[in-house]
């Protein structure tokens, strides 16, 4: 029996799409080749070598309703992604690793605070956003005084979030962490209240610490 090959636009629509990738190549091929007008969930992973690929993805992918955005490097220069284009947008998340000690120095401006450059992209996002989740993988919270140290972020204030953007519910902010000092998790808990106190106040949000999977814990 013959079998029929499956219509192109089978092939090309895809809902789902994960791209944890550090290789530009992948992304050339993905354009193309996929019909980013079907993608409803996206995950990205965005590297100095591949923002100007993911931004095109983004400027595609227009009825994305779920996006997962990892940062996953230190940026040499202020960029970040634009997701004006997405207006199907209901769920983001955003994860950024925090190493104050891998920072560099951005001349004349200090140091380049990746926490930044996750705030601008969220600053770019359409108003249909209902849920926010970010993911602070931090070794010590302690240490998010030095990340978090003003609530305001480039053009982004938490103050004015929830007035910018009537559609949100809740927002979820995650300490992810594999710090064995309980303390030291709950008073990052207590900052994380107190940076987004307006959510807070309003039950809006969920601060807490989680352990990252890996192999050490399977």
């Amino acid at each position: 029996m013959v079998r029929r090959a499956p219509p192109q636009s089978c092939i090309n629509c895809v809902s789902p799409l994960h791209l944890d990738s550090f290789t530009p190549t992948l992304f050339h091929w993905v354009i193309p080749t996929v019909d980013l007008k079907c993608l409803r969930c996206l995950h990205t992973r965005v590297e100095e070598d591949t923002m100007d690929d993911v931004q095109q993805l983004l400027n595609g992918a227009v009825y994305v309703e779920t996006y997962h955005l990892s940062f996953g490097s230190v940026f040499s220069h202020h960029e970040n992604p634009n997701l004006e284009k997405m207006l199907g947008l209901r769920t983001l998340e955003i994860s950024v690793t925090l190493d104050w000690e891998e920072i560099e120095e951005v001349e004349g401006q200090g140091r380049h605070n990746l926490l930044n450059d996750a705030m601008r992209t969220l600053d770019t996002a359409p108003h249909t956003v209902e849920h926010l989740v970010l993911n602070l993988n931090i070794w010590n919270p302690d240490e998010l005084s030095y990340f978090m140290g003003s609530t305001s972020f480039g053009s982004t204030s938490f103050d004015d979030l929830g007035e910018d953007r009537p559609a949100l519910q809740d927002v979820v902010v995650r300490i992810v962490s594999r710090y064995d000092n309980y303390s030291a998790l709950q008073r990052g808990i207590r900052y994380l209240e107190a940076v987004f106190y307006q959510f807070h106040k309003r039950g809006m949000l969920t601060a807490v610490a989680v352990r990252p999977p890996s192999w050490e814990d399977n």
